[in-house]
């Protein structure tokens, strides 16, 4: 007898420490536990009992069962963050890019930008070569495209063998002009090569010092001008293509077989020269074939066994032919951003709004559902004074529970006598209570 007693209280004390009797397991419960295993199979159940002193194991199963929920709010928290901040930049990246009308309207002091070849730029405060800001102001340069006062090399743009630097697709400029100011090509310069101002000077510092994006041009647009069916167009042929989200503009080059303006030194040069054209044949055709479409297929495949060749095309288009990025901000993908943020939206606030409603009480109060356990309210009590101890413990005395069923737990921490009372704090509550004055209670120990 005395062994199975003692066989009998080490299975009890090993039960109590370590499992409870199991119960029936639901399917869901089931699928809801290797979720939470999967969520923290990292931490073993060894680890948790030896160092965590975790010796139950419905404990160890709660322990993850909060950590899975706390990874479920985080996670949850993330893919808000990532549907309102994320996912709009990835399917419509952000451009900072202009169009000729948004570009007008950026025309005062304090919003001042220009556009020189299909790049934007922010003037602001700009003074070079004893032309300040406000000399801009006053010639009206903001917000205009400011290509034509600024003349560039086509030499050097286009490092192409053999191209005669007198070939230009601007013609002289007006004597004592703003683009005569800036004009620095070979017919001001007639050396081997001239000089390249423009983009050794003054594309440099714009770039460095007042970048601000590049100048948009709407797809379907386009495509309406390479059809002759746009507005813009005014009965000229359009000859502007795509490659790789950048526009490049031959009409010009196309519609005068190459470079339209020989500008000589001199009155007297000659007007004769080989040829105007420079670009490959190719190249030719297919913006002259394809006006308003994507070509960068085309372009790549046929670049795809000369890169020497393919980077000398690139370095002329970007520099001669360059007019901006195409227009992704009407596009099906950022219109589906723009859809998908909103939608995003219209869901946190039904949230707010109907957890707002549920909140309400439109009714009677409920009295609370009949229980067979206690209702344990607690009350901590430190240096507060008669009048807010008995207004506490007489609202929880007159809870619409069972008073069969309720227990008021009062702390009293220590025998302190708070600012403005004239007894300790344990002697108010026991006062509140009806205990005499005669009956002290025993004081407990936290451990």
């Amino acid at each position: 007898q005395s062994d199975l007693a003692k066989k009998a209280a080490g299975h009890t004390a090993h039960a109590e420490a370590d499992e409870l009797p199991d119960e029936p397991v639901t399917r869901r419960r089931k699928v809801w536990l290797a979720f939470v295993w999967l969520c923290t199979w990292l931490v073993p159940s060894f680890a948790l009992k030896h160092c965590g002193r975790i010796k139950r194991r419905d404990q160890r199963i709660a322990w993850r069962e909060k950590v899975a929920l706390c990874l479920i709010i985080f996670w949850s928290c993330v893919f808000v963050i990532f549907w309102i901040v994320g996912l709009g930049l990835i399917l419509c990246p952000r451009q900072h890019v202009y169009s000729i009308g948004e570009l007008q309207s950026h025309n005062t002091e304090k919003d001042a930008l220009i556009a020189v070849r299909g790049e934007v730029f922010d003037i602001k405060d700009f003074s070079h070569m004893n032309v300040d800001f406000d000399y801009l102001v006053d010639h009206y340069y903001l917000g205009q495209d400011q290509s034509n006062t600024f003349p560039y090399q086509l030499s050097f743009v286009c490092p192409f063998p053999d191209l005669d630097p007198r070939l230009s697709f601007q013609p002289k400029p007006n004597l004592y002009s703003a683009a005569y100011y800036h004009d620095h090509r070979w017919w001001r310069h007639p050396t081997t090569t001239g000089y390249n101002y423009y983009q050794f000077r003054l594309m440099r510092l714009l770039r460095q010092n007042h970048a601000k994006g590049h100048i948009a041009v709407d797809p379907k647009e386009l495509k309406k001008e390479g059809d002759g069916n746009s507005k813009n167009a005014q009965g000229q042929n359009i000859r502007r293509c795509i490659i790789h989200d950048q526009i490049y503009d031959l009409s010009a080059y196309i519609d005068h077989g190459g470079a339209p303006y020989l500008v000589s030194d001199t009155q007297n040069s000659t007007n004769s020269v080989n040829t105007r054209l420079f670009l490959d044949n190719a190249v030719f055709d297919m913006f002259d074939q394809n006006p308003g479409r994507d070509i960068s297929e085309m372009w790549d495949n046929y670049f795809a066994n000369d890169p020497e060749s393919h980077a000398r095309h690139i370095q002329c288009l970007r520099g001669a032919f360059y007019v901006g990025k195409v227009d992704m901000r009407k596009s099906a993908r950022c219109y589906a951003a723009n859809y998908l943020l909103l939608a995003g939206s219209i869901a946190l606030v039904a949230i707010i709004f109907f957890k707002f409603i549920a909140a309400l009480q439109f009714g009677t109060r409920r009295d609370p559902e009949p229980s067979t356990n206690f209702v344990v309210c607690n009350v901590p009590c430190y240096t507060e004074g008669e009048d807010s101890l008995k207004h506490t413990i007489n609202s929880l005395a007159v809870l619409k529970y069972d008073d069969k069923r309720k227990l008021l737990f009062i702390v009293c921490d220590g025998m302190i006598m708070g600012s403005g009372n004239d007894r300790p704090t344990p002697r108010i509550v026991l006062d509140i209570l009806g205990v005499g004055s005669d009956q002290e209670p025993e004081a407990l120990s936290y451990i």
